[in-house]
């Protein structure tokens, strides 16, 4: 009988380390605090967490900080 693991499972397929944080118990630098109105429910808002998690080391390559000024560089 065969077993299945998933432990060693690379998110994305590609090798890199993932760029959004999952679910759990974090220590992370609130960046940004915002609310956003849905298009398609007026009246609703989500609250929306821009979060820097820690370091994750030289091979991983984070968000840029601003998506139209990539010379501003990325988060850690």
């Amino acid at each position: 009988m065969a077993k299945l693991s998933t432990k060693n499972i690379k998110a994305g397929g590609d090798g890199k380390i993932p760029k959004t944080l999952s679910p759990g118990n974090h220590t992370c630098t609130i960046n940004a605090v915002t609310l956003q109105e849905p298009p398609y429910k007026p009246g609703a808002y989500h609250v929306v967490l821009s979060l820097e998690g820690p370091e994750m080391g030289g091979d991983f390559e984070g968000f840029f900080i601003s998506k139209d000024d990539e010379s501003l560089g990325r988060h850690k």
